[in-house]
């Protein structure tokens, strides 16, 4: 089994985006904390689910937590210059 390596930021949902077509998902913008301004909002589908596999919405102004993960193969090692 490969193992995960992970960080998590906070981030806020600060819109709900309705569709502009029946059949089109609804979306949420969310604003990521501590990303850099020009890339601080994601935009995704407003679908999550609760621990028992129930479809919910997030709502405006909801605290969330984003996570990026991957495998180590996927990443390089960061070493520090020596003086």
């Amino acid at each position: 089994m490969m193992k995960k390596l992970r960080t998590k930021k906070q981030g806020r949902v600060r819109q709900i985006i309705k569709p502009p077509h029946p059949g089109v998902p609804e979306k949420v913008q969310i604003e990521v904390d501590d990303a850099d301004d020009l890339y601080r909002d994601l935009r995704i589908e407003n679908a999550v689910e609760d621990e028992n596999g129930n479809k919910r919405k997030l709502k405006a102004e909801t605290p969330v937590e984003v996570v990026i993960e991957t495998t180590e193969k996927q990443t390089a090692s960061h070493r520090r210059k020596q003086a």
